[in-house]
C-alpha cells in the first residue's frame, strides 16, 4: 500500500467543491417533479442530508485544529457509509434491506420512548413522547405488512455486525482495518485515547496534545481524504436514486481524488 499524497490545502479545496455540487444535486431533487416514493428512498435521503452535515462538521473542526474530534465524528460517518453501502450493494434486495434498518429502528425507538417515557414526563414532554409512542406504534404496523407482503427472509437488521457487513463489501475492507479499531478507542474514550492528555510524569493535564503521539491514523489529509471518498459516493448514490443530472460532474470531482492504492 502507497502512502497518500497527502496535500491538506488540495483536500480542503476539494471538499469545498464538493459540498458545491452537493447543494447543487439537492437543489435538483427537490425541484424534481412526480417523484416516487419507496422505502430505500427514505434511506438514501435521510443518509445524504446526514453525510452533508457529518462531511461539513469535520471539514470545520480540522481547519480549526480539532483533529481528535475530527477523528470521532469520522468514525461515526463510517458506521453511515457501511450502513449505505450495505443496503445499496444488492440492486435486487435494497427496498427490502431499507423496510428492515427502518423496522430495526422503530423497533429501538418504541423500546426507548416506552421504558423510559417516565423519565421524559418528568421533564414536561408527556405530550411529545406520546405522539412519538402513537406514530411509531402506526409505522410498525406498516413496515410488519411490508415485511409479510415482500415475504421478506433476510437477517434482522439487528444480528448483523458491522464488521459482517464490511465483510460482504470488498471496497471496505481495507478503510476499515485502517481506521476503525483506533478511532473506536476515541470514541469510546478508553484510556489508551486520553493518555496524551496529560504528563504522565507530573499528572499535568495537556489541552493541546501532540497529535502524532495519539494515533498512526488520525491525520487531517487521512480524514478529509476519507470523508470526500464517503461523502462522493453518497453524492453518487443518490444523484443515480432520483435520476438527476450531475452524474458527469461527479465523475469529473471523482477522478481529481487520489485513491489509497495508486498515489
Amino acid at each position: 500500500m502507497k502512502p497518500l499524497d497527502l496535500n491538506l490545502h488540495f483536500f480542503i479545496n476539494h471538499s469545498n467543491k464538493l459540498l458545491d455540487l452537493a447543494q447543487k444535486v439537492y437543489n435538483s431533487c427537490l425541484l424534481k417533479r412526480n417523484k416516487r416514493k419507496s422505502y430505500f428512498r427514505i434511506v438514501i435521503s435521510a443518509g445524504f442530508s446526514r453525510a452533508y452535515i457529518l462531511f461539513e462538521s469535520i471539514l470545520i473542526l480540522v481547519k480549526n485544529n480539532r483533529v481528535i474530534d475530527a477523528g470521532i465524528l469520522l468514525r461515526s460517518f463510517y458506521n453511515l457509509f457501511v450502513n449505505l453501502c450495505y443496503i445499496k450493494e444488492s440492486e435486487e434486495e435494497k427496498e427490502e434491506r431499507a423496510i428492515l434498518f427502518l423496522y430495526d429502528r422503530t423497533i429501538k425507538l418504541l423500546n426507548l420512548y416506552k421504558k423510559r417515557k417516565q423519565l421524559y414526563y418528568s421533564i414536561g414532554e408527556k405530550s411529545r413522547i406520546d405522539k412519538w409512542i402513537n406514530f411509531y406504534e402506526e409505522e410498525k404496523k406498516e413496515l410488519e405488512i411490508m415485511l409479510r407482503e415482500k415475504n421478506i427472509n433476510l437477517k434482522p437488521w439487528n444480528k448483523i455486525s458491522i464488521y459482517e457487513k464490511v465483510k460482504s463489501i470488498e471496497k471496505l475492507a481495507e478503510t476499515y482495518n485502517l481506521l476503525y479499531a483506533d478511532l473506536s478507542r476515541f470514541e469510546h474514550h478508553d484510556f489508551s485515547s486520553l493518555e496524551a492528555f496529560v504528563d504522565l510524569n507530573t499528572c499535568d493535564p495537556v489541552l493541546n496534545p501532540h497529535i502524532e503521539d495519539v494515533s498512526p491514523v488520525l491525520k487531517p489529509e487521512l480524514i478529509i481524504w476519507l470523508s470526500n471518498v464517503m461523502f462522493g459516493t453518497i453524492v453518487r448514490d443518490f444523484n443515480e436514486e432520483y435520476q438527476l443530472r450531475w452524474q458527469k460532474k461527479i465523475d469529473e470531482i471523482e477522478k481529481e481524488l487520489p485513491s489509497l492504492n495508486n498515489s
